[in-house]
């Protein structure tokens, strides 16, 4: 069953009516504000354990998600979550999603490194930040993501550092990276991606991409490297 609502503002009469949804397997939330429906929303997702989607969206890019109040949700056979909205930290519920496939955050403007937060969920095969991490520094180590094959990075503002540590993403197969302007540093660890075929960079300084392409210049497994300007 899927439910898409769109919430209407200072309205919380809906909640009510959500509350008897308790058996939804897809649930998309759309123009939610925080301050007027968090706690309670957050109540009642918590408690719909046959959630296999679910997308939270907040009225505006700057406009906090509430999503912090979950505090034990009962859908833990969720494969796919999407969060677009600010927040104010990164929810700890979220690593308790064993069987999650693919998550997605935008707009979030973290500081700390959340995607170290996410690395030890033994199912993700899916990953896309889109302004969701607002640190100069963004670091996959080895021994994490071990089932990771398609990672999107986008306008990570603050980003100058990418670190890939040698053995770390093994089974990456398609990664996209754009809008990120203040990257200039990506560790020669991106070279160890054997199982890398597709490699999008766009919106992107002239510098990255030529670094990109020395990096795999006489590498055997090179991937095919797709420019957009």
């Amino acid at each position: 069953m899927l439910a898409v609502v769109e919430v209407h503002p200072r309205k919380v009469g809906f909640i009510k009516e959500l509350q008897e949804l308790r058996k939804l397997s897809i649930l998309h939330i759309t123009n939610l504000s925080a301050d007027v429906h968090g706690r309670t929303l957050c109540s009642c997702i918590e408690k719909m354990e046959n959630l296999k989607r679910l997308t939270i969206c907040s009225s505006s890019e700057n406009e906090i998600l509430g999503v912090q109040h979950i505090s034990s949700p009962l859908f833990l056979d969720l494969q796919f979550l999407r969060l677009k909205g600010r927040l104010e930290r990164f929810p700890d519920w979220i690593i308790k999603l064993q069987n999650l496939r693919g998550l997605e955050l935008g707009f979030s403007r973290l500081i700390n490194d959340a995607v170290a937060s996410v690395g030890d969920l033994p199912n993700l095969v899916f990953l896309a930040l889109n302004q969701a991490y607002d640190g100069e520094e963004l670091h996959f180590d080895e021994g994490r993501f071990l089932k990771l094959k398609e990672l999107h990075l986008r306008k990570l503002e603050g980003l100058r550092v990418l670190k890939i540590d040698r053995g770390a993403l093994p089974h990456l197969e398609d990664f996209k990276i754009g809008d990120c302007q203040k990257l200039k540093e990506v560790t020669t660890g991106i070279q160890s991606l054997i199982k890398l075929k597709d490699l999008t960079i766009y919106d992107m300084p002239v510098e990255f991409t030529a670094m990109i392409h020395d990096y795999f210049r006489d590498l055997r497994h090179a991937p095919y490297i797709c420019v957009l300007n």
